[in-house]
């Protein structure tokens, strides 16, 4: 009875590829994303770095080993591309899961899965930070842009005055202005 459970539910499961599935999953999902560029990122690295190893492989049969085969090359040299890249992985088999496309577990997964056959990307990205200009050089600096009828000078003196966060700046509407 086991047996023909499971060739029922396998016949049932139909043979979608990784590619099939991500296509589905970025389709049902762009029109929650901000930008149409970010929809265009989100398939772009998926297309550039997964379809060559697993896009046409149902989806059902990807393991472990075939996700780390795609990461491995790249995990190093670009790490948040590769961490990007996992994360998105691990949405689309998400999704097939829910779908009913996929039974096993998610081989996309960081937790208990690709955790311990590749190291943390927190590990191994250094990340640098802009240097902070010294406070004895900011009056100066802001009289300086002050200069220019910019808008962008305006906004950046408008940054410092109210230590706000860049994207809060480009985004402020004038309700949010006092």
């Amino acid at each position: 009875r086991k047996e023909a459970k499971a060739a029922l539910i396998k016949s049932q499961l139909g043979g979608l590829t990784f590619a099939e599935a991500a296509e589905k999953y970025i389709n049902l999902n762009k029109s929650k994303w901000k930008t149409l560029k970010y929809t265009e990122t989100w398939a772009s690295s998926i297309k550039t770095y997964a379809y060559p190893v697993i896009g046409q492989i149902t989806i059902r049969d990807i393991e472990l080993q075939q996700i780390v085969s795609i990461l491995e090359p790249i995990w190093t040299a670009k790490t948040e591309t590769a961490s990007r890249l996992r994360g998105r992985l691990e949405n689309v088999f998400d999704w097939a899961i829910v779908s009913k496309y996929r039974t096993s577990e998610n081989p996309a997964r960081w937790k208990g899965y690709l955790d311990k056959v590749l190291p943390s990307p927190h590990k191994i990205a250094t990340v640098s930070h802009h240097k902070s200009m010294p406070i004895e050089q900011v009056g100066s600096f802001i009289q300086q842009i002050s200069k220019t009828s910019a808008i962008a000078s305006k906004a950046l003196i408008f940054l410092i005055l109210t230590a706000t966060r860049s994207n809060e700046v480009r985004g402020a509407t004038w309700d949010e202005i006092d």
